[in-house]
């Protein structure tokens, strides 16, 4: 990858979505010092590096139409579309033939790489973002050899704000792929704008939120994917409460909101978000389950703030509550504003009072707003082909 390349692909998220710099990431001096020894160490045989994953990519099967998933969530919807009319290729996640552990070798496949080295050093945002910075050089130079050693003519993602993604695009457009986007998650309205050839949205709320890069885009309407069409819903336990914080959130009052409500004679199951790894008492019951289903079936309440779960809370029946008691009074979905969620609870009395009383502070009429019509029938094979 190049080293105008990378900061064209860091400098177009920064600016299309004023909200990167929360996509984590710390200083990383330690990782830069490895990977720069690491480096000089494999430096004499950069070309021997390149020459052996070259081979390797020729010989892993690429169709003319494929999809490129990266994480769970793109796997999901993936396995959602159920057709045999693209190949998809993992990279990094479950079974692969790109692993982690092969990715760094792609690190070292290009002597661009002290090079990019020099500009992460400079550039205080990159440096920042070490690690995914690495990740999408290696990433980049894998696309460049799949493109350069296999005919593709259709490029799925399923994720269109991240460096790496528009790397993909990128390389995608300069083959002459057409390239299609397949939302894979509630967005907010700090999205940048869409710019896949084909954009195939959950619902009209995505359609209201995004924008288009130019009037040769074209969108598509189709349904949230992750949405079962038929879902086992389980009695439900009337003392069941399920908290879903993010990370964003106060991890004090998260623990006081879980206390309170065991002492009140409740159940209560901590499903915390993917990218939380901040640890909670051992007491407390975390749950396990990759499948949200699974917690919500026989749950009576669902507790959050600034969080998409209650889409799915919703549609399974139960009763949601948005507090900012646990952080900031956030509507970047736009669930309040546009009426899913009437009101939020802003103190842990409050919330235990909503709670004992059933209060209903949401409106499921709104629902399908935002996840779409789930009777809706789908099928990929016929964009592919056109």
């Amino acid at each position: 990858m190049k080293s105008k390349n990378l900061v064209y692909a860091y400098k177009y998220s920064k600016t299309r979505w004023g909200h990167f710099k929360k996509m984590g990431g710390s200083y990383n001096s330690a990782v830069l010092i490895i990977i720069i020894l690491l480096g000089i160490l494999f430096s004499p045989v950069y070309w021997l590096i390149n020459y052996v994953l070259k081979i390797y990519v020729s010989k892993v099967k690429i169709a003319d139409s494929v999809s490129f998933c990266f994480t769970a969530n793109h796997i999901t919807v993936m396995d959602k579309l159920k057709e045999n009319s693209f190949q998809n290729v993992n990279i990094g996640i479950g079974e692969s033939n790109f692993s982690n552990k092969l990715l760094l070798l792609f690190i070292f496949s290009s002597y661009n790489f002290f090079s990019n080295c020099f500009t992460i050093l400079r550039n205080r945002h990159l440096n920042f973002n070490a690690i995914k910075v690495f990740k999408t050089i290696a990433l980049s130079n894998l696309f460049q050899m799949i493109f350069e050693k296999h005919t593709i003519k259709n490029i799925i993602q399923f994720n269109d704000h991240g460096p790496l993604h528009f790397d993909l695009y990128r390389q995608a457009k300069l083959s002459n792929a057409k390239t299609f986007y397949i939302q894979h998650a509630p967005i907010t309205k700090e999205f940048p704008p869409l710019y896949h050839d084909v954009n195939i949205l959950f619902s009209q709320d995505s359609l209201d939120k995004y924008r288009k890069e130019n009037d040769r885009i074209e969108v598509i309407l189709n349904r949230d994917l992750r949405f079962p069409k038929q879902l086992n819903i389980l009695s439900k336990n009337p003392l069941k409460v399920v908290l879903c914080p993010n990370i964003l959130d106060s991890k004090a009052e998260i623990i006081t909101t879980y206390n309170n409500l065991i002492n009140e004679g409740y159940e209560v199951l901590l499903r915390k978000h993917p990218a939380d790894r901040r640890q909670f008492p051992q007491e407390f019951l975390l749950s396990y389950n990759d499948s949200i289903w699974a917690d919500f079936a026989d749950a009576a309440y669902v507790v959050t703030n600034e969080s998409a779960v209650t889409l799915e809370g919703l549609y399974s029946n139960c009763i949601c509550y948005k507090t900012c008691s646990w952080s900031d009074s956030i509507d970047g979905y736009g669930f309040m504003e546009k009426g899913l969620i009437l009101r939020e609870i802003k103190t842990q009395g409050a919330l235990i009072d909503s709670i004992k009383q059933n209060l209903v502070l949401t409106d499921s009429s709104k629902l399908s707003y935002f996840i779409g019509d789930q009777n809706k029938e789908f099928y990929l094979n016929n964009l592919l082909s056109r």
